[in-house]
């Protein structure tokens, strides 16, 4: 309901991580980056912040953050 234009995928495969180390953080560790605004896409994970749990946190409150500042809820959402 939130991407009502986003297609079906043609199929789906999960992937199990066992291990994930970034050697470099992207520059500046803002969290996630908007690569576009319309349709927003954000990348985020433990590259753009460090590598740890703190980590994986800090990069989901910069996605909600960035989510807020880009997309308008609809109706309670």
């Amino acid at each position: 309901s939130i991407l009502p234009k986003l297609p079906e995928p043609q199929s789906v495969v999960c992937k199990k991580w066992r291990y994930s180390q970034i050697h470099q953080a992207y520059e500046g560790t803002p969290g996630c980056v908007a690569l576009s605004t319309d349709p927003l896409v954000i990348l985020a994970g433990d590259a753009f912040s460090m590598s740890t749990f703190d980590g994986c946190l800090d990069s989901a409150e910069a996605v909600l953050k960035a989510v807020k500042e880009n997309f308008q809820f609809r109706d309670g959402l």
